[in-house]
């Protein structure tokens, strides 16, 4: 079995509209600190190293998607090994919210990316005005969400609240899933040694006719 102390590799892919924040997300959990003039490059990937809370080393793949329709094509074939699917959206802005709903959901909920676990997350939440009509509130989107069974976070990109959370979060489910996943499988291995010796021991040793 693999001792889960060493070094866990995980991949994130990080999806939304263009201007919700993905490339600012990244970079402010990367670096702690707020990039104000970042340009986004299209298909990104960054390594960050980091430490769970059980003190194991984690080594997070972190590949951003372009949200342009002209890299539709190309999409798919970012998404295969994918550990964990991170929708962004931004709450002062209802479009990118509704697309993150009734477009990248469902292309991230198809048949071949079904059982891998999906996260929505809201950004721009220090510039989220109660009384605009416009921005998403908390309680809205957890409304919404929770008909998917998903889980929902918040944070902001500039002040950092929320950053570390939905990455502590995302990869302690992820890292949960691989270790009951690898014990199922050890115990399938188990159980097929077990009976494939049964079987041997059943067999007759010669034929008497």
């Amino acid at each position: 079995m693999k001792n889960f102390k060493e070094a866990i590799s995980l991949k994130f892919v990080i999806i939304g509209d263009c201007g919700v924040g993905k490339s600012s997300v990244i970079y402010s959990y990367q670096k702690g600190q707020f990039q104000p003039d970042l340009i986004p490059i299209p298909f990104e990937n960054f390594i960050i190293q980091d430490k769970n809370d059980e003190n194991q080393n984690i080594i997070l793949n972190l590949q951003e998607i372009s949200g342009s329709d002209d890299y539709r094509s190309l999409r798919p074939s970012y998404y295969e090994s994918a550990d964990l699917f991170l929708i962004i959206f931004s709450v002062i802005d209802s479009n990118s919210f509704d697309h993150a709903i009734s477009k990248w959901y469902p292309e991230l909920n198809q048949n071949q990316y079904l059982q891998i676990p999906k996260i929505f997350l809201g950004n721009k939440i220090d510039l989220r005005e109660i009384k605009n009509n416009q921005h998403i509130n908390n309680s809205f989107a957890q409304k919404i969400i929770q008909a998917y069974k998903i889980q929902y976070f918040e944070c902001s990109a500039l002040t950092q609240e929320g950053i570390n959370q939905v990455f502590k979060e995302a990869s302690k489910r992820i890292i949960k899933i691989k270790k009951e996943n690898q014990i199922e499988n050890n115990g399938n291995k188990l159980c097929f040694e077990i009976n494939h010796q049964i079987t041997k021991e059943e067999e007759p040793c010669c034929l008497i006719f």
